[in-house]
């Protein structure tokens, strides 16, 4: 058996050892795997749950949106155009808040054993994957039953998921990190999340926005990325601004990963 040394002055940097994680790769598997098992373990409707959820909301959204402000989302019918917002906002708002409390969760094991404390939040977010492919099959073959040709834009889905699983991780590590500290930013991200999706072009379009805003909109990560998203899936225009959010997605990832291995040093102290 390896003797593994834990050397203090060797992980003093601010940044988490992503060389550890890989390393410790099986675990990570297993903690995905565990999570996933016991969401669906003794429910009555199993899977049907990653399904139900869109599907009751864009039925509130198209009562509520559609009916009463007659939202335009002009060739595209409002179902599916709800749908494929919804289908990426429920993915990165469960990934962010299981992710944001997944250090509080694991408080007992962190007290009594070592192991990469990025593997926590990474789990959640890497666990969340399997609904969202499920969830993603069902809204393709959504759109294949309202007619929308697949294109050759359908080849960069792997690529975008990528993009919004590293922008929910990088969310979910300022979270966790931050409530080590405060235990109030769990109730507070539960709030922010709520109002986020009214703060994002999940059940509207971005150019409802009044064009003067759209500097300050697009610095909104998730604007540029269901927009794109939208792109990509129903053919619909890109923003010009979707850069912005892309940029300030990755700073959010960076800086998220210097504040997680800032405050992993002090971890166990403070929980």
């Amino acid at each position: 058996m390896a003797k593994i040394i834990i050397d203090a002055d060797r992980r003093a940097s601010c940044w988490p050892n992503l060389r550890e994680v890989y390393q410790h790769r099986e675990l990570l598997g297993a903690l995905m795997y565990r999570d996933w098992r016991v969401r669906y373990a003794q429910t009555a409707l199993g899977l049907a749950w990653i399904l139900a959820q869109p599907l009751t909301t864009v039925l509130v959204f198209a009562l509520v949106f559609r009916a009463a402000f007659q939202i335009d989302t002009g060739l595209v019918p409002y179902p599916l155009f709800a749908g494929a917002g919804i289908v990426g906002w429920q993915y990165f708002a469960q990934a962010t808040q299981q992710a944001g409390a997944s250090l509080l969760q694991a408080q007992a094991v962190i007290h009594k054993i070592y192991f990469p404390r990025l593997m926590l939040p990474l789990s959640k977010v890497g666990g969340g994957l399997l609904d969202f492919a499920l969830s993603l099959a069902f809204l393709l073959a959504f759109c294949l039953a309202f007619q929308v040709e697949p294109s050759w834009l359908w080849l960069l889905i792997p690529l975008w998921v990528l993009g919004l699983a590293f922008l929910s991780l990088g969310f979910g590590l300022w979270l966790s990190a931050l409530s080590v500290r405060l235990r109030d930013m769990q109730p507070l991200a539960s709030f922010a999340l709520q109002m986020g999706i009214y703060l994002s072009p999940v059940a509207y379009p971005s150019r409802l926005i009044p064009e003067v805003w759209h500097g300050l909109y697009f610095c909104n990560p998730m604007a540029g990325w269901l927009e794109t998203w939208r792109g990509i899936v129903l053919g619909t225009p890109w923003p010009p601004l979707a850069w912005l959010s892309l940029l300030s997605g990755l700073l959010i990832l960076l800086s998220g990963l210097w504040f997680f291995g800032r405050t992993e040093r002090v971890m166990a102290d403070l929980l």
